[in-house]
């Protein structure tokens, strides 16, 4: 959801979220040595936190005496109060006491409220800490004030019976909670095996719960009142879990896992299974993106260099059915979707020549088409005479055609292509279907999908390669947008070839400068259609209006490099940017805005 927030010059250690004026904001505390404040609608930075000369390990919010504060806790023992709105320090630093053999670091922090007051809880070597935070002392608690625990290795706070409480995790596997107002162990809950790395707490139909991780892989749910297990361990994780938040969808209280093995797991704390797939997302760049309709579900296909092809509910972000790994060597460089016998179909192109055919509902392959020699970098689909064809093209300068129910090459290579093409797109002109296809040479040409001959209506005016191209029929004419190295985007008439208008990026239309296009796609905005275009140079994308050819707004600029793009009737325009795929929405002043 939206860019990074950068501005940390060290590894971030802990974060928290809270309400700011109204406004959600998350606080990160970071090796640095500095808390960060920043806006979560808009990204925006809102104040830096200055903790002296040390990294700050640990971060949680409260109220106190009506004004909102950070408890910051640092590897120097000191626990600081920052009043949110001024920016500045309350009071003293609260002291952690040393070690015989130096200054104890202060490991966790979290707030809660005790006898109608606000109070940090703290955890250093062996001890919890009970501070008041109007006053900045510690709570008088037997043994000096301090809670003497198992090792704690991960720190919760919750409401218990009307009562304050602690729940700790330890280094030998047990699982603590602690009465805040006296001091004492409630319970001891036992069944982790190693380290318990990550605990939170939730209410489950007026009982709370508590969440919690560990070395041995597993994640645990437990009844807090009783101290009883519910269900059998959560163990798909394959390494250490190191950390649980806790959420809500559809009024369903979520845990949300992670930890050494890299997904994000989502469970649902109501039904014991989890809650769809891990999240794993592409660990490459993405080069190619379209959409398909699936159970009736808008999803997103996406493929990049990592050889994978996943699949994102578009409407959730959620990904959909397991990885397609099905190419032998390298990136996936283009994706395409049809239906085939009733079916959504895949058919992708990557770096072993081959064209993969798989099944959308199960991911499961379907049948390969060998044709190529070396990498497939162009595929699109159309349907002749009620067949589903597919057409691709490569690094050999061939294009050819394919009868996707037979599994067999409708004739040869299409006559007359000889040069290395990645701009392919299939339309509709006089009634027939035919294909676009553009290139090193400059110039987009035209078949005729029937018969295989090559159309007489070649669009030339480029002086570089043509690098993406979009079909479209406004007002029941058909045209095509294309787009190039020479930095200029083109519209023209596929009924006589003629280029319409001036090229986009000249004169006062918005230009591009330097920037050459690397995708492109025409949506629909309040009935309008508009020309987007990834530019990959300086990590924009640019909006046009289709028939003035003037620029919409100012372009969005993304973390990464914008590869691909492709737009969905029902409103999303999917950007694969990077590593990483998003759901954006044209907005009427050519912004893009994240839904």
């Amino acid at each position: 959801m939206g860019p990074p927030l950068t501005g940390h010059d060290g590894p971030v250690e802990a974060v928290t979220t809270a309400l700011l004026d109204g406004r959600p904001v998350v606080i990160t505390g970071s090796w640095d040595e500095t808390a960060r404040i920043w806006d979560l609608r808009g990204g925006t930075p809102l104040g830096r936190l200055a903790a002296g000369h040390s990294p700050v390990t640990a971060v949680a919010t409260a109220v106190v005496e009506g004004r909102p504060v950070a408890v910051t806790g640092t590897d120097d023992g000191l626990v600081r109060i920052w009043d949110l709105h001024g920016k500045g320090i309350l009071g003293r630093p609260l002291e952690h006491p040393f070690w015989d053999d130096g200054v104890d670091e202060t490991g966790w922090v979290v707030t809660t409220v005790l006898d109608s007051r606000p109070i940090a809880v703290t955890s250093s070597d062996e001890t919890l800490r009970v501070w008041d935070l109007d006053t900045g002392e510690q709570h008088d608690h037997p043994g000096n004030g301090a809670l003497g625990a198992e090792w704690v290795t991960a720190l919760a706070a919750c409401t218990l019976q009307g009562r304050p409480v602690a729940v700790t995790g330890g280094g030998e596997g047990a699982v603590q909670v602690w009465d805040l107002a006296t001091g004492q162990l409630i319970r001891t809950l036992t069944g982790h095996v190693g380290a318990v790395r990550a605990v939170a707490t939730t209410v489950l139909e007026d009982r709370p719960l508590a969440v919690t991780g560990g070395e041995d892989c597993t994640v645990r749910v437990w009844d807090l009142l009783t101290g009883a297990p519910l269900g059998e361990p959560l163990a798909d994780h394959t390494r250490p879990v190191r950390m649980v938040a806790i959420g809500t969808s559809e009024a369903r209280p979520l845990a949300v896992t992670s930890g050494g093995d890299g997904p994000v797991r989502i469970w649902d704390l109501t039904a014991g299974p989890r809650l769809g797939d891990p999240v794993h997302g592409h660990t490459d760049s993405v080069g190619a993106v379209t959409t398909a309709v699936l159970e009736g579900r808008p999803v997103a296909v996406s493929g990049s260099d990592d050889g994978t092809v996943l699949m994102w509910d578009l409407h959730t972000g959620v990904p959909v059915g397991r990885p397609f790994t099905g190419h032998e060597e390298g990136a996936i460089q283009a994706v395409a979707t049809t239906v085939l016998d009733g079916r959504p179909v895949g058919v992708t192109g990557g770096g072993s020549g081959t064209v993969w055919v798989w099944d959308l509902d199960t991911g499961a392959p379907l049948y390969q088409l060998a044709g190529h020699e070396g990498m497939v970098r162009a595929v699109t689909t159309a349907v002749v005479d009620g067949r589903a064809v597919a057409v691709t093209a490569g690094d050999d300068g061939t294009v050819q055609t394919w009868d996707l129910h037979a599994r067999a090459p409708r004739g040869g290579p299409l006559p007359g292509h000889t040069a290395e093409a990645k701009a392919m797109a299939t339309t509709v002109v006089d009634g027939r279907p035919v294909v676009l296809v553009g290139n090193e040479d400059c110039t987009v040409r035209m078949w005729d999908l029937r018969t295989g001959e090559q159309l007489d209506q070649s669009l030339r005016g480029h002086t570089a390669w043509v690098r993406a191209v979009a079909p479209a029929t406004p007002a029941g004419r058909p045209v095509a947008v294309t787009g190039s190295r020479d930095a200029t985007v083109r519209v023209w008439d596929l009924h006589t070839g003629e280029q319409l208008g001036r090229p986009f990026g000249t004169g006062l239309t918005g230009g591009l400068g330097a920037g050459w296009v690397s995708a492109m796609a025409i949506a629909v905005v309040e009935g309008a259609p508009v020309v987007i275009a990834g530019v990959p140079n300086d990590d924009t994308v640019w909006v046009w209006d289709l028939h003035t050819g003037e620029l919409l707004g100012t372009p969005t600029v993304f973390p990464q490099p914008v590869r691909a793009l492709s737009w969905h009737p029902g409103g999303a325009l999917v950007v694969g940017f990077g590593w990483e795929v998003a759901v954006v929405e044209p907005h009427p002043q050519g912004l893009l805005r994240r839904p």
